[in-house]
């Protein structure tokens, strides 16, 4: 069943302010996001203190690893992309060419007083593509 943005707004804060525990928030956000959006998986990749990383999401989530995180940062860092939307990237996009193997369609940065805390990595919708009200 699909929410509306403000529905889902009010459900990430009683997710927020109801776990302690980041692996929880992680999978719990992960869940609400994929049954708000249609999307098939939902994972949250995070930079965790002492340059380590925690990746938590939906059942059977696809992973990418640091080096693919820090092609992200790169880009972002670069062109200042505010979000990737596979399908409207160029054939030829490192970046698209990443979210390839894990089935990727979304990839929306995380931010902190413009620091990268990580980033939201949602799969393919179950039908129809991504829109811009649904990033």
């Amino acid at each position: 069943m699909k929410a509306s943005t403000f529905e889902l707004y009010i459900a990430l804060n009683k997710i927020l302010s109801t776990t302690n525990d980041l692996r929880s928030l992680l999978e719990r956000s992960s869940q609400l996001i994929a049954s708000t959006l249609g999307a098939r998986q939902v994972f949250i990749f995070t930079y965790i203190d002492g340059g380590h990383h925690m990746s938590a999401g939906t059942e059977a989530h696809t992973r990418f690893a640091p080096q693919e995180a820090k092609l992200l940062n790169e880009r972002l860092v670069r062109l200042g992309d505010p979000y990737f939307l596979g399908y409207k990237l160029e054939e030829d996009d490192e970046i698209r060419r990443m979210m390839v193997s894990p089935r990727l369609e979304l990839i929306l940065p995380l931010y902190y007083r413009r620091n990268i805390l990580g980033f939201v990595c949602i799969g393919k919708r179950q039908k129809g593509e991504y829109t811009g009200r649904d990033v």
